[in-house]
């Protein structure tokens, strides 16, 4: 990519990305929070895992419901090539144009997509790839129940050693190490289960071909037809490394900073 297209080819879409990824933490984050807020007055205590559980998955669901087109427009401008214009969808009318003309422009060109393909067999194509989108909302309760679950077990070991070695006081947070690879395990886990779904998501959004553009299984039938089981994870590698890392970096935040914002809200209080 360097060499054909240069440098500023690695962060293309970049700042389409960087508003679909703000917009959906926010609007992710506002959903949940009122979703357990809404449990807990209603029902008169604190919200449960199972609970906690299904209302990250509607928040999820509201979250993508919303925010589907730009994460739609983020992924069609990583697949430009500038270059040679040989992209799924050209979408850049020119180079001089402003971000502003060229959003314009790419919400143009997909809704004239669907206007082009039969109405029985091509879905809007602002929303290509939702209901992958949509299954995909399960992945960060993958991520959280693995985390939850190694975190649960790598604390009893650590109080059981604490004690062995006279500690008066139980171990209550992981180090920054421990939730580091607790945080990569759970989040390596979650992308592999889930990772078909993400391909599938991408191919569907850039609409190459005819079956992507009618289902999600369609898509994933057509993949294992072409390119066998590898073809499924095939750019697993990379969106390890960027997920894995991003991940692993949050939970890790979550971990330590837990203690801090207890010892805040005690302060707070004196």
């Amino acid at each position: 990519m360097i060499k054909t297209e240069g440098i500023a080819a690695l962060y293309s879409g970049a700042s389409a990305k960087s508003v679909h990824s703000l917009s959906s933490s926010f609007l992710y984050f506002l959903a949940f929070t009122r979703l357990k807020t809404t449990y807990e007055e209603k029902f008169g205590k604190k919200i449960g895992v199972g609970a906690t559980l299904v209302a990250a998955s509607l928040a999820g669901c509201c979250n993508v419901l919303v925010t589907e087109p730009l994460d739609t427009y983020s992924t069609r401008k990583q697949l430009e090539r500038k270059s040679d214009g040989n992209s799924p969808l050209p979408l850049t009318p020119s180079t001089q144009s402003s971000e502003v003309e060229e959003f314009d422009a790419t919400l143009k060109a997909l809704r004239g997509e669907s206007t082009k393909t039969s109405k029985m067999t091509a879905s809007p194509g602002l929303y290509n790839g939702l209901y992958a989108s949509l299954v995909l909302t399960i992945n960060p309760a993958i991520q959280y129940t693995v985390f939850e679950q190694l975190r649960q077990r790598l604390m009893r070991a650590l109080n059981i050693r604490a004690q062995r070695r006279g500690a008066l006081k139980p171990v209550v947070e992981l180090s920054t190490f421990d939730a580091f690879i607790l945080g990569a395990t759970s989040k390596a886990a979650a992308t592999l289960v889930t990772y078909p779904l993400v391909r599938a998501k991408v191919l569907q959004k850039a609409s190459t071909k005819l079956e992507d553009r009618q289902s999600l299984l369609g898509t994933l039938e057509r993949v294992y037809r072409e390119e066998g089981v590898g073809g499924m994870y095939k750019g697993l590698d990379a969106q390890l490394v960027k997920t894995v890392l991003a991940g692993a970096l949050a939970l890790t935040i979550k971990e330590k900073s837990f203690k801090s914002a207890l010892l805040l809200v005690m302060l707070m209080k004196q």
